[in-house]
């Protein structure tokens, strides 16, 4: 699994924008996206609510809806 999941995380880096799972754990996801929303001066920081850090396979569609509108501002 590790080929793969250091692919992933590659990828996402190159993400433009922050999304946070409501339930995402607060020491390695919430604190550092919160800290980086506060840094960065056209950020936005979405919270997906009820989902954690793998929205992408537990909510693909509520992503995906938050993703076309942070594209469409």
């Amino acid at each position: 699994m590790t080929p793969r999941f250091a692919r992933e995380l590659r990828a996402l880096e190159g993400l433009p924008l922050g999304l946070l799972g409501a339930r995402s754990p607060e020491v390695l996801l919430a604190q550092p996206c919160r800290a980086l929303a506060r840094t960065l001066s056209h950020a936005r920081l979405g919270i997906l609510p009820g989902q954690g850090h793998v929205a992408h396979v537990t909510a693909p569609e509520l992503l995906a809806r938050e993703v076309s509108a942070f594209l469409r501002e």
